[in-house]
């Protein structure tokens, strides 16, 4: 079951939930794979949400990761639901569907947009990644890696 606190100052959200499989187009289309977490349980939650990509961090398996988030339908795709679509910024060897992922939010990096093409989108991706990096390393948004809440 997926778990979502929304809050108005740094973190913005928490979002907790288990990997599930997805439409595989992060690996297999847009270099970015990603882990899309459940969010039938969420959905009117997250209904609010700004549809976008976001920044922050993530924990699988009690290690902490830079990550970057797509929430939101997918436009480029046609989507119905609203996904969250986390890609973690490491390199792993291995899927890790049905296991638990912890998700802290700290900021926007632009809103959710449809793209003409695919590689406009790989594109726009690959620049979320890096403004990412480059945010996560400030101290202002560091600090949140040892955030309680990826503790137990």
């Amino acid at each position: 079951m997926s778990v979502v606190r929304c809050i108005t100052k740094l973190p913005v959200c928490r979002i907790e939930g288990t990997v599930v499989h997805g439409f595989k187009r992060g690996s297999t289309l847009l270099d970015c794979p990603t882990a899309n977490i459940c969010t039938d349980h969420i959905q009117d939650a997250i209904k609010g949400f700004k549809k976008g990509v976001y920044y922050g961090w993530a924990s699988l398996h009690g290690t902490v990761y830079k990550m970057v988030a797509n929430i939101g339908v997918n436009p480029s795709f046609g989507n119905e639901h609203i996904s969250v679509e986390v890609h973690l910024l490491h390199e792993f060897s291995q899927d890790f569907y049905d296991e638990n992922l912890k998700v802290l939010i700290l900021g926007s990096i632009r809103t959710e947009s449809k793209f003409s093409s695919l590689d406009e989108l790989k594109t726009a991706i690959h620049e979320d990644c890096g403004i990412a990096e480059k945010l996560l390393d400030d101290q202002e948004y560091s600090s949140y890696k040892s955030d309680s809440f990826f503790m137990g």
